[in-house]
């Protein structure tokens, strides 16, 4: 098995396709880690100095557009999650409604910064708990049975999964720079 994540000759041994494609992704995001660990620059200004001035913006437009696209799946996810768990309470709030209130909660608190992220850790954490218990809780009273008759909604066939885990796993390794900047030595990136 390839298991050294920065090893160039251990992805040379590898003999199936798929493990050579995951042993290429751990390559390029641990190296991207390491740059950003030992240098304080953002995931943009490495960006531009990898590709030039005119290269790097065309490649940080790219990944603009694509994480707006991802902040617009996580908002209607959560406006899902929210209109389903709201809507005997409150039956006239509609999905949009609340994707755009996640949207501005979610980037009010990005605006604020860690003093925010701090706070909404601290509130959403204990109902963090109280959920995972009650699903813990109704997982252990259901049978496997009733598990497995939950019907899926069929609105999502596989190939869109597969890109949705794949470009969710692509958008982090390129952004880990900005991440692992703050990492006091590359050994913790």
């Amino acid at each position: 098995r390839c298991l050294n994540p920065v090893s160039f000759s251990r992805l040379r041994a590898c003999q199936d396709p798929g493990e050579r494609v995951h042993e290429s992704v751990n390559i390029f995001v641990t190296h991207r880690q390491r740059a950003g660990a030992q240098s304080p620059l953002s995931s943009y200004m490495l960006t531009v100095l990898a590709f030039g001035t005119r290269g790097g913006a065309l490649a940080n437009g790219v990944l603009a557009v694509s994480l707006l696209g991802w902040f617009a799946i996580i908002a209607m996810m959560f406006g899902q999650a929210v209109r389903s768990g709201t809507e005997a309470s409150l039956p006239g709030i509609g999905i949009p409604v609340w994707a755009l209130l996640g949207a501005l909660l979610m980037t009010a608190t990005a605006a604020m910064g860690f003093k925010a992220l701090d706070l909404l850790a601290l509130l959403s954490t204990p109902l963090k708990i109280i959920l995972l218990l009650a699903t813990f809780y109704a997982a252990l009273k259901a049978s496997a049975t009733d598990v497995w008759e939950i019907a899926g909604s069929g609105q999502t066939n596989l190939g869109t999964g597969i890109s949705m885990v794949a470009g969710g796993l692509m958008v982090g390794g390129v952004l880990r720079p900005g991440i692992c900047r703050f990492e006091k030595t590359p050994m913790h990136a």
